[in-house]
């Protein structure tokens, strides 16, 4: 199994995603060419189905942000350990907010958003 999987485009993971539910017809010619379809799409990134599998139900780490550290920061961390979710752009915004003092009213609504992909209320 390889060390680290690579990160993908948000469309391409949502394309992936859409073949592998496939798996789960009842219909058996449809299940069958539908696994072919996840390990022709995977094979394309260097990818495994093992390794996707031990990536995706291993615990998740836990960031605990030194005291004194801007909210957003945190925020911000929280995204980064889910990168697959977001866009190159929306990944370099969330690296780039470790070096900003406050955000504007415009960047907080966009880290609202990109926070609310997988947040579901709880704390970080």
């Amino acid at each position: 199994m390889s060390a680290a999987l690579p990160i993908l485009a948000h469309a391409e993971v949502e394309k992936i995603a859409a073949i592998a539910a496939r798996i789960q017809s009842d219909h058996d010619a449809e299940a069958l060419t539908a696994a072919r379809m996840l390990t022709r799409a995977l094979d394309r990134h260097g990818m495994r189905i093992g390794d996707v599998i031990i990536t995706a139900l291993q615990p998740k780490p836990v960031y605990r942000p030194r005291r004194g550290v801007a909210q957003h920061t945190v925020r911000a961390a929280g995204c980064l350990m889910r990168p697959h979710l977001y866009s190159p752009k929306e990944l370099k915004f969330l690296r780039d907010l470790r070096s900003f003092r406050s955000l504007s009213e415009k960047q907080e609504n966009w880290l609202d958003a990109l926070v609310a992909r997988w947040d579901d209320g709880g704390e970080f």
